[in-house]
This record gives structure tokens, C-alpha cells and sequence, in this order.
């Protein structure tokens, strides 16, 4: 009997391989565990299709472990751990812990993806593998260090953000602009309307008139003069 493997199986063949089979075997091992299906034409058909979009997602996702695998070789974090006196660790350093300081880098994957023989207990550097995907995985480097204590990276950018925070302190103070005195407004005298060029004809007018009218008397005075002194 022929039938469609719809899973791998061993010593008989892998996904979506045609095989040759005993009918009770079939009926009683491969059917009820859905193995496998009979052979016909709709079958057939069916498990081409599903297999189809099982090698896309399995490429879909092979893409994006290739990506994830670029953005994490080479990282590192850090992460605290209490230390006695003696040196020795109060707790340790689990796959989940890992896993959470890389998410908080926007870097996910899952903790079941942390290779880890056992949980970190020392202080210092060590190598973890994340396996991303069937023969691809990266490695990154995870520091623990005691609770409180700053790396010498960390000392200097500390020393580097005071020492800006001081040039911009003594830059504002540069900055900050000079009382000036208020100014007194100046004083100003009225100033004597223009006269319009009709007022000044008409004063000439009348300064004329004045003059016309002392002519005229004095003309009078003369004539009057004159007349007394031929009676005489």
C-alpha cells in the first residue's frame, strides 16, 4: 500500500515522501498516529501544499534568525550580582536573566534559546551561546559584576558627563546678559506750530490794509492843510 508521510519517521522516510507500506501497518501505526495518508491524487495535492507554506515560514524564519544573529555577535551586558566577603555569589545569573537584559537593549529572543551549562556564579566575563536556529547561533558576552561596583568604562563616562555639566554651567553664567541703567526719557519743548500758507496771507493782508489806511489819513490831513492856508 502506498501512503504520504505527513511527518518524519524513522527508518522509513521524511515529510512528504511517497512510501510503500504494509496495509496493516498503515491502517494501525501510521493512520492513527497521522504518519502518514493514503496515497491518492487529493492527498497527494494537499500535503504538496502544506509543504509549500512549511518552506516558506521555514525560510521566513531562517531570514530573520540570520538578522538577529548580526545585531548580537559581539554584544555585551552587565549584570549585577551580591558577593560576600568571602567572594562568595548570593544567587546567580540565569538564561532569563540574560534574555530580560537584552530586551531591554530591544533585542528578544527567547530564554530557552540561552545555552547555559549551569547558572553564572563568578565575577568577570564569560561567553554565552544563543542558538537563533537549526545551525546558526551567536555569541555574546555576559560581564557579572558585584552589586555597586562601576567598571572603569562607566568611571570615565561618569567623569566625562560632570565635566560637561560643568562647561554648560560656566557657559550660562557667560551668557547671562548685563543690568543697563534705564534710560531717562529727554525733555522736550513745545515747538510753535507751522503756520499754513493761507494764515500767512491773510496776516499779509491785513498788514497791508493797515498800511493802505495810514496813506489815505495822511493824505486827508494834507489836503486839509492846503484849504486853511488859501483862506488865510
Amino acid at each position: 500500500m502506498e501512503v504520504i508521510l505527513t511527518q518524519d519517521v524513522i527508518k522509513l522516510g521524511n515529510r512528504g515522501e511517497i512510501v510503500r507500506v504494509k496495509n496493516g501497518y498503515a491502517r494501525n501505526f501510521l493512520f492513527p498516529r497521522k504518519l502518514a495518508l493514503p496515497a491518492t491524487d487529493s492527498n497527494k495535492r494537499h500535503v504538496a501544499e502544506i509543504i509549500r507554506q512549511t518552506r516558506a515560514k521555514v525560510e521566513k524564519e531562517r531570514s530573520s534568525a540570520e538578522v538577529l544573529r548580526e545585531k548580537l555577535d559581539g554584544e555585551h551586558i552587565k549584570l549585577s550580582l551580591a558577593f560576600g566577603e568571602t567572594g562568595k555569589a548570593y544567587g546567580s545569573i540565569t538564561a532569563k536573566d540574560i534574555a530580560s537584559s537584552f530586551r531591554e537593549k530591544e533585542i528578544f529572543f527567547d530564554h530557552h534559546q540561552v545555552v547555559l551549562d549551569h547558572p553564572l556564579k563568578e565575577a568577570g566575563a564569560h561567553d554565552v551561546k544563543i542558538r537563533l536556529f537549526e545551525g546558526l547561533t551567536a555569541m555574546v558576552k555576559v560581564w557579572v559584576v558585584p552589586e555597586g561596583e562601576q567598571s572603569e568604562t562607566e568611571q570615565i563616562e561618569v567623569a566625562k558627563a560632570e565635566s560637561m555639566s560643568r562647561e554648560k554651567a560656566d557657559t550660562d553664567i557667560a551668557e547671562e546678559p548685563e543690568e543697563t541703567e534705564e534710560e531717562t526719557p529727554e525733555e522736550t519743548s513745545e515747538e510753535t506750530p507751522e503756520r499754513t500758507e493761507e494764515e500767512t496771507v491773510e496776516e499779509n493782508l491785513e498788514d497791508s490794509g493797515d498800511d493802505a489806511g495810514g496813506d489815505e489819513n495822511e493824505t486827508q490831513d494834507a489836503g486839509e492843510k492846503v484849504e486853511t492856508e488859501k483862506g488865510d
